[in-house]
């Protein structure tokens, strides 16, 4: 976590080099390797989020669809709905 946390990206990658250097251990390198795989899924996850919003501001702005309506068929809240209509 302290690697992926870092400002500094170059920083970053020399520190996981080194800890991938540093491991022999076979379930050491699983376990990071299921760290990376959570990265990897967080990363999708925003871009699912990012592409509800971007549908959901389409259909309120442009299909001139009720909150309610576009609440049901993205999943997100009221109060981002709300967000994207003022963000006009």
């Amino acid at each position: 976590r302290y690697i992926s946390d870092q400002s500094d990206e170059t920083k970053g990658e020399k520190s996981l080099k080194l800890l991938l250097e540093a491991i022999s251990n076979e379930d050491k390198r699983r376990l990071i390797m299921t760290y990376s795989d959570k990265l990897r899924q967080e990363g999708r996850q925003e871009g699912i989020k990012t592409r509800s919003l971007e549908i959901a501001k389409n259909m309120l702005l442009n299909l001139h669809l009720g909150i309610d309506v576009v609440q049901k068929a993205t999943g997100l809240s009221t109060e981002e709905l709300k967000k994207l209509q003022v963000s006009r």
